[in-house]
């Protein structure tokens, strides 16, 4: 804190001594809240650059890619999710990146999920990739595409120790062209009221 020095009073400069303790105290007033504001500017930037690394919102991936770009039907991909917190909900998007070589809509899949009681739990997926005119969905550069699917949500860290991806396309034959990688995005869920 600031300590105003104040003039005595003098006998006939009682209105001038006021005045100079006003103006002194205004100053002194000025001086703090410019010290708090500037305290204010400093604090701001490093509670946005903790807020902004909160380990608990990132999310955990892994991305397999496909030798020639070729997934055989008789080929699993095995993921293993990594969890943060054991408590936490999470969301387990997969992610299917291909080229234009890939030429179906869409594509018929069978995620296992793994519980660490060793038990399997099958879905069978028909992860849709292009619209009835061929236009692709998802996300991509060129001639590089990716589309973005959950695969569970909410899940508890035990119920998906490991993940096993299939593709299960009859028609196309044994192996399809034009997947390049499979991949598992693991989100942190925001708390789910009970």
């Amino acid at each position: 804190s600031v300590v105003a020095i104040v003039p005595r009073n003098r006998a006939g400069q009682n209105g001038e001594a006021r005045d100079d303790r006003q103006a002194t105290m205004a100053q002194a007033r000025k001086y703090r809240r410019t010290a708090t504001s500037s305290r204010w500017l400093l604090a701001l930037p490093l509670l946005w650059v903790v807020l902004a690394c909160d380990p608990v919102r990132i999310p955990h991936s892994q991305v397999l890619d496909l030798p020639a770009s070729v997934w055989r039907r008789n080929t699993s991909l095995t993921f293993t999710p990594q969890y943060r917190d054991s408590a936490s909900h999470y969301e387990i998007r997969m992610t299917l990146g291909h080229d234009s070589r890939f030429a179906y809509r869409n594509l018929p899949m069978a995620v296992d999920l793994m519980d660490c009681d060793s038990v399997w739990h099958r879905q069978v997926l028909n992860v849709v990739i292009a619209d009835g005119l061929g236009n692709y969905r998802g996300a991509g550069f060129a001639a590089v595409h990716q589309v973005t699917f959950i695969v569970a949500s909410p899940v508890l860290p035990h119920q998906a120790c490991k993940l096993r991806v299939w593709q299960m396309a009859g028609e196309q034959g044994d192996s399809l062209v034009g997947i390049n990688n499979v991949g598992i995005v693991v989100t942190p869920l925001e708390k789910i009221e009970k």
